[in-house]
């Protein structure tokens, strides 16, 4: 894990510099009053509309917002590189985004127990990596938001304290970080090298366990029974997702059929229930992949922060290209956000 982690952050740190040229940040401002409730609904829509045609892209994402609330143009999404008041936009949002601190939106009760975690199930898993999705190589966010998390740093420390100077072997031997655009592209690549016998995949997506799921059921196709992969799900209850999955079984009265869910995908409603000696037989052997967003950092936490750098950066760059104050930019914002359906 160390020397791809390490070269993932030279990779970050050098996209961060080109963004650094073009960033002179706005005039600070005071949000003191809740973003817009449509607003808000819109810088997430566009967000997963962007992920469901293929890899998120900041950039892209940053282009598509201006079009739509700043140019108000009605063509096809295009991009604004001759405008400097743009390009400044762009810089300060992504830029503005990899800044945001992580370690607050990591959920404690994993940090917490990373040492006996690795003192319970250390020798017995094969690998354990961090998997996870998002825009890696457009702007680096993905892995800067990961690395600004420290949640690297935080199981290095919890290896070291189990396992002394045997903690560099357990790092180089037993660990890896895949962060990609298509973390299933990855995944599959993985499954294919030589060694893997079983994998558990920690998710708090229930589609992402069942892409696995196939991918699992594609390589078994014409492997004999004795090579076959062993897929075992863990869904991660407790963010997002799980909440609204819980609810909407309740609105809906279907708990039985959510309870056989969870059952078949060996459901935790925390981290501590990973402790569980149920696990120990599941981790047996296995190479563990662990889901970022959602199973270590909480993405319920995050959005609100993640909304304020959208605003605030939106807001700034249309009064000073508009000249023009607070209330009168956010005004051609919703303005414009009338006009439009994502």
């Amino acid at each position: 894990m160390t020397e791809s982690v390490f070269g993932e952050l030279r990779r970050v740190a050098k996209q961060r510099k080109d963004l650094q040229r073009e960033a002179l940040p706005f005039s600070p401002l005071e949000i003191e009053k809740p973003i817009n409730p449509g607003l808000y609904k819109y810088f997430f829509d566009t967000q997963v509309a962007a992920e469901k045609q293929g890899a998120m892209d900041y950039r892209k994402y940053a282009a598509r917002v201006w079009q739509d609330l700043v140019v108000a143009v009605e063509e096809q999404p295009q991009t604004f590189e001759n405008d400097p008041a743009f390009r400044r936009f762009e810089a300060n949002l992504i830029l503005g985004l990899q800044d945001i601190d992580m370690r607050q939106h990591r959920y404690s009760e994993l940090v917490d127990i990373l040492g006996e975690l690795v003192a319970k199930y250390g020798e017995s898993v094969r690998k354990v990596a961090i998997w996870s999705t998002g825009d890696d190589s457009a702007t680096g966010y993905q892995p800067a938001k990961i690395a600004r998390s420290a949640i690297i740093g935080s199981f290095s420390k919890a290896i070291k304290t189990y396992d002394g100077e045997e903690s560099k072997r357990f790092i180089a031997e037993k660990t890896a970080y895949i962060i990609a655009d298509d973390k299933f592209k990855q995944l599959e690549e993985h499954l294919k090298s030589s060694g893997v016998a079983k994998i558990v995949v920690i998710e708090d997506n229930r589609g992402n366990l069942r892409k696995v799921a196939k991918i699992i059921d594609s390589l078994n196709v014409n492997r004999p029974e004795a090579d076959k992969l062993e897929f075992m799900p863990v869904w991660a209850t407790y963010s997002r997702e799980g909440i609204e999955a819980r609810e909407k079984a309740e609105a809906e009265e279907t708990m039985a059929q959510y309870e056989d869910e969870r059952n078949n995908l060996n459901a935790i409603d925390s981290p501590v229930d990973l402790l569980d000696d149920k696990f120990v037989k599941v981790f047996n052997g296995a190479d563990v992949f662990i889901d970022f967003d959602g199973v270590i950092a909480d993405n319920l936490t995050m959005r609100p922060e993640q909304a304020r750098i959208k605003y605030s950066n939106l807001i700034g760059a249309i009064m000073e290209r508009e000249k023009v104050n607070a209330s009168e930019a956010e005004k051609i914002i919703l303005d414009n956000l009338a006009r439009i359906r994502i």
